[in-house]
């Protein structure tokens, strides 16, 4: 019986980590899981009341996920994560049970006892571990070792290119635990005539991380020979079933821990110091024969026996009859993942209608179909609707869902155009990680038609589209789609010579928001008097908007109306905003946040709206509100003629008196004539109509079998400009190491809160404020280790916000080294990543380099939390020559404002 299964967990995005190897297991085994980064999602933890030490998972900030996904099971995959008594109860009351599980060795040995109380099973990594932790107070225990899944023993890669050592160590280091460390260094280097090589994050030791999963799995399977240490441990570590799963004797001195899964002598080889591994080795080596039974004999075990898919189907199968759920009915059908992407987390309401449009007709055709969001903010996605997500410029992200992907629903809300095409790289930008429309557009689909899905392309816009690289990025598109559906006539007029070869014919279709079933409207704080709804939206230089933002003022006040003003997206709030010399009239301003049966209640309680918004505009007519509309774009224009509603629409060129005028008529005689009420309707039915054939059309089509989870492959490095490099001399920088913090540089002392996302590869910072204040600043801090010899360090800072002259003048990031600025670059001024090297002397302490992210006056409300984040990877160090302090960028204006320095 299939479960819904959330795990959360601190390294999901790493392919090699504890928490997505299980929940690659998990979904192996046909259960839905959800994943809950909690590097992500820094607000689901909080310290614990009484142990410093340990955190406690806080599911608040999760409640929309609990209330879409409906678990059946909490994992939480940290040792340093707990419940509370309260949160607990809170899970059992809605029927979810729970289950902690280290992520290491180290975390396993070092649990608090706070951490078992509120778990309802605790997995430990050996039954010894598993009965101390009953006699600590556990509810309940069972046995999960550090294992590897299916999807690491078939991972297939290219063979180690490189020298190999005679043996090999798959241990990480603990900083929480030096005395390990030694003792294992200790030991290798006690190994006489060996070559030894330590592999494993936080070592002190050259070389000694592997950051992608293809590169551990190359070295273990280049090497025949591992060595397992305990360090004075009692738990096993992951590096041991990694080492048997590569097909490697295994040579260990950890005891009982290891040999409840493996034979001593038969599957193992147990050792009881450097001399005798040495002298163990040589014999072995002098018998083929028995060294090939060895190491055949521990890789049948592990695949018969050990594997994470094996134990989890004991574990589940044991909760089942232990009736940890009270009714199999409660248990969903093979959940199928549907990605539907669009420009979805940066609160914009109309999106968000448009979402919640798709989602609805999906649950309605197939309630198995599970949606997964592929939008510009995951986080946002997963804490506000509720639904998986992954940002869609994360293309290594996108191909794992892509993956599992039963199909993709593009747009709506989307637009086909040739405004950023050359941003985009034409066409070869969709093979180079374009992050601008439409090359950007085409990479998911690609990826999920390659790996089986299908495609729907739906309410989607077009125009202009004349460049011939954009036009060949949308043909693309349109032939590897099931159905496309477009959001106007123009939008199809656009698409002449392109549909010509599509095995589909594109389709006119009312905006899905038609067919969205509105919720009964909520009591908000709406004045008790008459009064006005408007939205206005920045456009411009902001002159007409403010013209007939005064026009609508002036003239409510004459009629003593209030104005109550309703932004669809943050960004509205500031061009709505009261200034000095407006009418005097009551003006309430509704939240950003506000739910849609908020705003619903709203409209339905104005005399009258005045909207740039098509969707407030989409909104208002359909609660039957006489509705003005502010003529920005042609989609505004395209609505108000579909209900025959012309003549209710101003361009924004209107004079003040001209909105007056109009705005009185509304209040009169603005309510929708019989023809156009019943203009509506038919819209409404047809829309739904549409929806629903798409919906269906979809379920039918993703029929394809839930394929068994893969671990993709790391792409090349692509390596940064400057002199030809000895690549056997590079030193790759393991930027979990860099330290990120905030403050402010105008009021020392003040708190400002930040975003960190940390992994080996790369590191992603920003505000963690929509709207940070002059002087606000985040930091990333990267110190190196003292070193005689110069060396050349270089990064790539790559940013999402797009190059707008509205957007500059507010955040710019600063490189620095040395205790010196090198150079600054404003975030609104520059997108495309760029590449930056610096060289720093040797001899010299500290070494540090630093990437500064600084507010240089209050910003507006513009969700900047978002849009200011930047990422430092491909970090690696090189040996220089010279011993100055030097530094290069791509981006050409870093170049222009570098200082005498070359």
């Amino acid at each position: 019986m299939p479960l819904r299964i959330m795990l959360a967990g601190d390294d999901l995005q790493t392919s090699s980590s504890v928490a997505a190897a299980n929940a690659r297991a998990l979904r192996a085994l046909g259960h839905a899981v959800f994943e809950i980064d909690l590097q992500r999602h820094h607000r689901a933890t909080r310290r614990w009341r009484d142990d410093p030490l340990l955190l406690a998972f806080d599911p608040n900030p999760l409640s929309a996920a609990f209330d879409e996904f409906r678990p059946h099971l909490l994992v939480v995959a940290s040792g340093r994560v707990g419940l509370t008594e309260e949160v607990a109860g809170w899970l059992r009351e809605r029927g979810v049970a729970s289950v902690g599980l280290p992520a290491s060795a180290t975390q396993a040995s070092m649990v608090a006892d706070a951490w078992f109380g509120g778990f309802d099973r605790c997995l430990a990594p050996s039954s010894a571990v598993a009965a101390a932790w009953l006699e600590r107070g556990a509810n309940d225990t069972d046995v999960l070792p550090p294992s590897v899944d299916r999807a690491w023993v078939l991972h297939r890669v290219q063979p180690h290119r490189g020298s190999l050592p005679d043996l090999i160590t798959f241990q990480d280091a603990d900083p929480a635990t030096p005395d390990v460390a030694r003792a294992t260094l200790d030991f290798a280097g006690r190994l006489e005539g060996l070559n030894v090589r330590v592999v494993g994050e936080a070592w002190p030791v050259p070389g000694a991380a592997a950051h992608s999963i293809d590169e551990r799995v190359q070295l273990a399977r280049g090497v025949d020979a591992h060595l397992a240490l305990s360090g004075g441990t009692p738990s096993i570590a992951r590096g041991v079933f990694e080492s048997i799963a590569a097909g490697a004797v295994l040579f260990t001195d950890l005891g009982s821990a290891v040999e409840e899964f493996f034979v001593p002598g038969t599957e193992i080889v147990r050792i009881a110091g450097p001399e005798d591994l040495v002298a163990r080795l040589a014999e072995l080596r002098s018998r083929p024969n028995a060294f090939e039974e060895l190491r055949t004999r521990a890789f049948a075990s592990l695949v018969d026996h050990h594997l994470l898919e094996d134990r989890w189907l004991a574990i589940l199968e044991r909760m089942v009859s232990s009736d940890t759920w009270a009714s199999a009915d409660a248990f969903s059908d093979v959940l199928r993942s549907v990605i539907i992407s669009g420009f979805y987390g940066a609160r914009n309401r109309g999106d968000d209608l448009l979402l919640n449009a798709v989602v609805s007709a999906l649950r309605a055709a197939d309630p198995r179909l599970l949606p997964v969001v592929a939008g510009v903010d995951a986080r946002a996605i997963e804490e506000d609707y509720g639904f998986q997500s992954f940002e869609r410029e994360d293309l290594v992200a996108a191909e794992r869902f892509a993956a599992e992907a039963a199909a993709i629903v593009l747009g709506p809300g989307g637009l086909w155009h040739d405004y950023s095409i050359a941003d985009a790289g034409g066409i070869a930008g969709m093979f180079g990680g374009a992050r601008v429309s439409p090359a950007h557009l085409a990479q998911l689909p690609l990826m999920v038609r390659a790996y089986g899905g299908t495609l729907h392309v739906i309410g989607m816009g077009v125009g202009p589209l004349r460049d011939q690289a954009a036009r060949a990025a949308v043909r693309l598109v349109g032939s590897l789609a099931d159905a496309v559906t477009l959001r106007d006539e123009e939008s199809l007029a656009w698409l002449d010579g392109i549909r010509d070869a599509w095995s589909v014919e594109p389709r006119v279709a009312p905006d899905p928001v038609f067919a969205l079933e509105l919720p009964p409207s909520k009591p908000s704080e709406a004045p008790e008097e008459p009064y006005i709804v408007l939205n206005l939206r920045p456009w411009g230089d902001g002159s007409d908007v403010d013209r007939l933002r005064r026009g609508v003022l002036a003239t409510a006040a004459r009629l003593g109306l209030a104005v109550v003003t309703v932004p669809m997206e943050p960004i509205d709030v500031a061009s709505m905003t009261s200034r000095d010399g407006d009418p005097d009239v009551k003006v309430s301003a509704m939240p950003v946040d506000a739910s849609l049966a908020e705003l619903v209640g709203v409209i339905e309680g104005a005399r009258a709206v005045v909207s740039m918004r098509l969707h407030a505009c989409l909104l208002a007519h359909r609660l039957t509100r006489p509705t003005i509309g502010l003529s920005y774009d042609r989609k505004v224009n395209a609505h108000f003629a579909q209900l025959g509603r012309e003549s209710w629409l101003l361009p924004l060129t209107a004079k003040a008196g001209d909105v007056g005028s109009l705005l009185r008529a509304a209040l009169v005689d603005g309510a929708l004539s019989p023809s156009s009420t019943e203009a509506m309707r038919m819209i409404e039915t047809t829309a739904r109509n549409a929806m629903a054939e798409f919906a269906n059309t979809l379920a039918k089509s993703a029929v394809r079998g839930v394929p068994a989870p893969a671990i993709g492959h790391q792409p090349e490095r692509r390596w940064l400009h400057g002199p030809p490099i000895d690549v056997a001399q590079e030193s790759r920088i393991d930027l979990t190491a860099a330290h990120v913090y905030s403050g402010s540089a105008s009021h020392p002392g003040a708190v400002v809160h930040h975003v960190h996302e940390g992994h080996p590869s790369r590191c992603t910072f920003g505000f963690a404020a929509r709207a940070p204040k002059a002087g606000d600043f985040v930091e990333w801090e990267l110190c190196l280790p003292a070193a005689a010899r110069s060396s050349r360090v270089e990064i790539v800072i790559r940013q999402t916000l797009r190059e707008q002259a509205a957007l500059r003048g507010y955040i710019h990031y600063s490189v620095r080294a040395g205790g010196e600025e090198l150079f600054r670059q404003d975030i609104g001024a520059w997108r495309p990543e760029n590449a930056v090297w610096v060289t720093l002397p040797g001899g010299i302490e500290p070494r540090n380099l630093s990437v500064r992210l600084l507010a240089e006056r209050d910003c507006p409300d513009w969700n900047w939390g978002v849009a200011s984040k930047i990422t430092i990877a491909r970090a690696r160090e090189l040996p220089w020559d010279g011993n100055d302090l030097s530094w290069g960028a791509s981006s050409p204006l870093a170049a222009s404002a570098r200082s005498h320095r070359t």
